[in-house]
């Protein structure tokens, strides 16, 4: 049996047992009298109903949880950026922000294990262990916010992001494609 038969086959069966299971209690309805096939029925139903409320509260619970744990995983490099906005700083940007915010990256990073996508977690990773230029660490960071907002926004986005960077760096024309020939460079 070659590999692409073998999951059409358990397609196939899984099919076949549903439509086996829904004849038996169509079936099996039928021989009911009326008002108890009418209300195991709606009994059904209501348990359906509840169980799907359920779930949508609970994905709802977590969607939330993710959107803090984001944020504080976007903590850092926010700061970093009002730093670098700040001037008469006798350090560096980044020596400021280490300083000042160390336990909480490290506190973010536990919260993302727990409730981050695995892309999210591996450009995290890749961010804070990386020695790497500041173009590749601003092209992954640019990754990075993409794949927070497919998370959190959903599977699907046209924003890419190279318009995710115009939003936080106003680029002439020839710095704007040193970005994007060293985004294509940068491996994933």
């Amino acid at each position: 049996m070659s590999n692409t038969s073998r999951p059409k086959l358990i397609v196939l069966g899984t099919l076949l047992v549903l439509g086996g299971v829904a004849a038996l209690v169509l079936w099996l309805f039928a021989k009911l009298p009326a008002p108890v096939a009418a209300l195991i029925a709606g009994g059904g139903g209501f348990l359906i109903s509840k169980l799907y409320e359920s779930w949508r509260e609970s994905k709802e619970r977590l969607h939330e949880k993710k959107r803090e744990v984001y944020a504080k995983l976007l903590a850092p490099m926010l700061a970093l950026h009002l730093q670098l906005l700040r001037k008469n700083q006798d350090k560096p940007a980044h020596e400021v922000v280490l300083s000042e915010m160390t336990a909480q990256m490290v506190e973010a990073t536990f919260d993302a294990v727990l409730y981050a996508s695995d892309e999210v977690l591996k450009l995290w990773g890749r961010i804070r262990t990386a020695e790497l230029t500041g173009e590749h660490v601003l092209v992954l960071y640019m990754r990075l916010l993409k794949a927070i907002r497919r998370d959190v926004a959903g599977a699907f986005t046209s924003v890419t992001e190279a318009d995710i960077i115009r939003l936080f760096v106003n680029f002439t024309d020839d710095d704007f494609q040193k970005y994007l020939n060293s985004s294509a460079q940068t491996p994933p």
